[in-house]
């Protein structure tokens, strides 16, 4: 059955809600007969602490399977967020709650706040060196519905920023310890953290931590043993996705590692999963899934795409995955899928998004149900859309998706009247091959060469800069959005991470306006437009 619902449209940016329900049947090769032909490839043992340790053997695996993302999720949103300038965003880490979405990056200048419906709510903290601003970059937060409050934790932390839910300043919670890449779990009714961090050897005496909101340290696990090179590239995980708190280390180049269970009660790291390479170690990185494990590879270079290792916790068995998204009729979206906090989720670039719909609206077997849902988003997106997430619970178990009947909500935005003739014309030029905006997804590298700032563009910054003399302890920076069309001139620009001062917004975009590029071209050589990120800096680098 299929149910829409759409509210009045009362502002500019109002936002239309689709609610529909979704039943699909599979049968033969498809869901759990599919998974139960897999051959085992991983085995449990007891270590010598007495703990079942499930260890995957990768010269098993044999497979590579389709898995629908149905069996792992109940329920799915398409989430199109606000395309207000100040709501803009790129790449990002996603903090999902109930009715909020947090989204934060290494390059973003703030946090972002959205309700769940893609409404932009407000900026929260900003790059600098304020008591309630971050240095370098956030690395991890928290939103606490109940209450009323956001946590967020800096790169290089010594203090968590607390924020209310519509941004305002509430304090922040002193750290026992500086916890390099560190992720938090906040117990705000016992006024109790726990950290994880990168434990560099030589660094802090505690890869996990737990402390009250004054400092104090209620009880930690020295780091000695899981010590690692003071080396940036390595990483801190933890998914919350089951009832267990797990923990894992990414470490970038050949190393064995395992994924852990912290035993809050015992104060104990018990190791869970591995995975055994028959030579040198590839780089990976664990999720835990409440039914599975999963091990993303991290392929060298700019990879099409990242391998997902599925392994069954109860019959061992698995095989190499792909994804896909079967409630928009089997689309992958993003090559980066994240599971968090109990949430599938997925950052998705509108542009990327459109040319994989459009793709896949050339299918025959798409079912109807799915493409009028594509049709849905594909026709809202233009080359003024801000990003669209796509969100799902995760399920207590994996099931097999023979049967599915799960709420489906798709959240559009409406284009504000300043930007309707640009959108008018995007779409009317995403329908031309010859007028195609190259969104610069892994795929489109394949196809062409890109383009470029002409000549000595640092040298451009220092001289045409308006503001080059700008306070280098209060330095700040703009990332512009463009494209770059067929002759090397700049249209649509627009800044989508701001600074937080409109003067040096105004600037960077106006430097770009002004600047010239070599054109992205085919591999024949033939020149094409494309979309290009591009950070200008305040005083120039």
């Amino acid at each position: 059955m299929y149910y829409l619902r759409q509210l009045t449209l009362i502002s500019l940016m109002s936002l239309i809600l689709m609610t529909l329900t979704f039943c699909n049947s599979r049968t033969g090769e498809n869901g759990e007969n599919k998974l139960e032909k897999l051959p085992v490839i991983a085995v449990k043992s007891t270590n010598q602490q007495g703990n079942a340790v499930i260890s995957c053997d990768y010269s098993l695996i044999k497979d590579t399977i389709d898995m629908e993302l149905s069996s792992l999720v109940s329920g799915f949103d398409a989430i199109c967020l606000s395309n207000q300038d100040e709501a803009l965003v790129t790449e990002g880490n996603l903090t999902v709650s109930e009715n909020y979405i947090g989204i934060y990056s290494s390059r973003a200048g703030e946090y972002k706040l959205f309700s769940r419906k893609g409404d932009f709510i407000t900026n929260i903290s900003s790059r600098g060196p304020g008591a309630h601003e971050f240095v370098i970059s956030i690395y991890d937060s928290y939103i606490d519905e109940a209450a009323n409050r956001i946590y967020i934790l800096p790169m290089r932390a010594g203090n968590i920023l607390v924020f209310d839910l519509e941004g305002n300043i509430q304090g922040q919670i002193r750290l026992a310890y500086n916890a390099p890449k560190g992720r938090l779990v906040v117990n705000t009714s016992k006024k109790e953290v726990i950290i994880m961090a990168l434990p560099f050897k030589d660094g802090i005496p505690s890869v996990i931590w737990k402390q009250d909101f004054d400092g104090n340290i209620i009880q930690e696990v020295p780091a000695a043993q899981y010590a690692v090179e003071p080396d940036f590239s390595n990483e801190v995980d933890r998914g919350l996705n089951t009832g267990y708190m797990d923990f894992s280390i990414f470490k970038w180049g050949a190393a064995a590692d395992s994924l852990y269970h912290y035993d809050e009660d015992k104060n104990e790291l018990n190791p869970v999963f591995t995975v055994r390479f028959p030579g040198e170690p590839l780089m990976h990185e664990y999720i835990e899934l409440p039914g599975c494990y999963l091990v993303r590879m991290i392929p060298e270079g700019r990879p099409a795409s990242y391998p997902l290792i599925y392994v069954d916790k109860n019959t061992l068995k698995g095989a190499f995955i792909r994804l896909n998204v079967d409630f928009l009729g089997g689309i992958r979206g993003s090559d980066w899928i994240d599971f968090r906090n109990g949430y599938y989720i997925t950052n998705n670039y509108a542009y990327s998004l459109k040319e994989e719909i459009e793709n896949k609206l050339k299918d025959q077997d798409v079912d109807a149900n799915s493409r009028e849902r594509l049709e849905l988003i594909n026709n809202s997106i233009t080359e003024d859309s801000n990003n669209i997430f796509f969100i799902g619970r995760l399920k207590t178990a994996m099931s097999s998706p023979a049967i599915v009947d799960n709420d489906i909500n798709i959240y559009l935005q409406e284009a504000s009247p300043d930007k309707e003739n640009i959108s008018k014309d995007s779409d009317q030029a995403s329908s031309s091959d010859e007028d195609r905006v190259y969104g610069l997804k892994t795929d489109d590298l394949k196809e062409i060469k890109i383009g470029y700032p002409e000549g000595d563009f640092k040298e451009y910054f220092r001289t045409n800069n308006l503001y080059k003399d700008w306070d280098s302890n209060d330095k700040k920076e703009v990332t512009v959005v463009l494209i770059i069309e067929k002759d090397g001139s700049a249209s649509n620009v627009r800044a989508v991470t701001p600074s937080g001062v409109e003067k040096l917004d105004n600037e960077a975009i106006r430097l770009i306006q002004n600047m010239k590029f070599v054109p992205t071209v085919t591999l024949k050589g033939k020149p094409v437009r494309s979309r290009y990120f591009m950070p200008v800096y305040f005083p120039p680098q």
